[in-house]
């Protein structure tokens, strides 16, 4: 290296994602209906119950369950943004350069955040009081990333898989009987948002066979492994129940699943990121595990240092509490430096891709809807296909092939539904570099779309 010449500087990519699910809502007697599910306690729900467990000195119990406990019903833990005014409270907050640029990265951004927003749909009792309805919390953020798009923020997307008791507080992770509803959310947020996400985090952080597979269908990116180097003290969450990531990677910059084995390295092509909690009681991001990613940087040129908390709670404490961590501790690694980035470009950066969208041309032949697309570009194994019907109906169909490779084909007929019953169509693909390509055509465009055009 001659004098003239610099070394690159390693890049420590700061990811902050939001698990977006709008507010929640839990009364005192539902707060001790969670100790005694967890715990097999039955207390009388009384504030003073709560804070005398909250401090340890509840009589009677021993002293590493109490310590437990009061990990589980910590204040800040319970300090939930209830209605969509307090989510409003916090957001002003959130979305301001006062929080933003507090503290630039050294590249002088102001702070991102990633926002996994999910849809509460299909629940039968609704005890939590949380806001029903596709594209609602997907439609509150776009709003605001809209309004403030010099932080850069983005949006992406997060599933929960409901119980098959059809409790609507039950943690779950079966998506084969819940793909209706997960392919319906992602239709219609191609349809009304002519978007398409191509980065997941999965609801209670895990996978199972089923959504390996089916992830590898659509995401190039998941923000899912949570390994952790200490055995969960929760009791409910235990040998890995709801997110077992116990044999997989430390690695803070990501790695291809297996196909048979979502914790260990494979043949798929996703890449799955770690992403360690905040703000929550299992699974927490520590110092130490900033220091590691710093290192992880150092010693290979980039790491991504990747945490979710929920937005219904107050993320601020987060935001700060990471900030200072990394003012600490950079002093220890001088030639690495920090970038605050999306999921996407983080992940984009570390794998050295581009970021153009994967070409996607549409035309309309007769009844017959046609897709082609350059394949080496496209990370989807088929175009994702939405319809709306002229009765509001919202439908998911699979793609025939074309004939060569990169072509597709969709034939709307009494098979599968006449073209004279839709309303609405949108095709969207993902690219291997994490950029998607939407199109979304309504029946009075189609003329526009015919191949004689």
């Amino acid at each position: 290296m001659t004098s003239m010449e610099r070394e690159e500087p390693a890049i420590l990519h700061v990811v902050h994602c939001v698990d977006t699910e709008g507010p929640l809502d839990e009364s005192l007697n539902a707060t001790f209906g969670r100790l005694e599910q967890i715990y097999g306690l039955k207390i009388s729900p009384t504030e003073e119950n709560l804070t005398s467990l909250q401090n340890q000195t509840f009589p009677g119990i021993d002293r590493a369950t109490l310590k437990s406990i009061a990990q589980t019903f910590a204040p800040d833990l319970l300090a939930f943004n209830r209605n969509w005014s307090d989510v409003n409270d916090m957001n002003q907050r959130i979305f301001s350069d006062d929080l933003r640029s507090r503290r630039l990265d050294d590249f002088g951004q102001p702070w991102k955040i990633s926002w996994f927003c999910m849809d509460h749909v299909g629940l039968h009792q609704n005890p939590r009081n949380k806001v029903l309805g596709f594209g609602q919390i997907h439609s509150y953020y776009q709003a605001h990333i809209s309004n403030h798009t010099s932080f850069g923020d983005e949006l992406q997307f997060h599933f929960h898989p409901k119980s098959i008791s059809n409790n609507d507080l039950a943690a779950a992770t079966n998506y084969t009987s819940n793909l209706p509803e997960f392919m319906e959310s992602l239709a219609r947020r191609l349809l009304d948002f002519t978007w398409f996400p191509t980065c997941y985090r999965p609801g209670f952080h895990s996978i199972r066979p089923d959504s390996n597979l089916l992830l590898e269908q659509w995401f190039p990116f998941d923000y899912s492994n949570q390994f952790h180097e200490e055995l969960d003290s929760q009791p409910d969450l235990a040998s890995g129940r709801f997110g077992d990531w116990r044999r997989s990677p430390s690695t803070w910059r990501g790695y291809n699943p297996s196909l048979t084995d979502h914790q260990v390295p494979g043949n798929l092509r996703r890449t799955t990121f770690r992403c360690l909690n905040l703000g929550t009681r299992t699974r927490l991001l520590g110092k130490n595990h900033v220091e590691q990613a710093l290192s992880e940087a150092s010693r290979h040129g980039q790491a991504i240092l990747a945490f979710t908390d929920h937005d219904f709670r107050d993320i601020e404490p987060d935001v700060l509490k990471i900030q200072t961590w990394l003012a600490e501790l950079k002093v220890s690694f001088p030639k690495v430096k920090v970038r605050y980035s999306t999921s996407t470009e983080a992940a984009r950066s570390i794998k050295g891709l581009d970021t153009r969208p994967p070409r996607m041309e549409i035309h309309v032949s007769g009844t017959s809807l046609n897709v082609d697309v350059d394949r080496s570009d496209m990370f989807s194994i088929q175009p994702f296909l939405a319809i709306e019907t002229k009765t509001g109906e919202v439908l998911h169909d699979n793609f025939d092939s074309g004939g060569p490779p990169g072509k597709f084909v969709y034939v709307f007929d009494e098979l599968t539904i006449p073209l004279s019953s839709v309303s609405k169509i949108g095709v969207a693909i993902t690219g291997n570099n994490g950029v998607s390509s939407s199109v979304t055509i309504k029946d009075s465009e189609l003329a526009s779309f015919m191949g004689e055009k």
